[in-house]
């Protein structure tokens, strides 16, 4: 959805101050790219998605033992 003229007018004018007061942040922000995560880091993170659901099936499943020694 693009912005509306006054809407793109106020965010030209808060980049130009942004440049204004800290030039050297506004290049580095400028010159950022979004980094899609490496490969291992989905694996490892789609592993743990997977034994965290076992583990919640599991503990759902087995009945939990309380003592009963009283």
């Amino acid at each position: 959805m693009p912005l509306s003229e006054h809407e793109q007018r106020l965010l030209d004018q808060i980049e130009r101050e942004l440049y204004a007061e800290d030039p050297k942040f506004a290049s580095s922000v400028r010159g950022a790219k979004v980094r899609r995560p490496k490969r291992g880091k989905r694996l490892q993170g789609g592993a743990l998605f997977v034994l965290g659901i076992g583990l919640l099936v599991l503990g759902v499943i087995v009945p939990v033992r309380v003592a009963r020694s009283r």
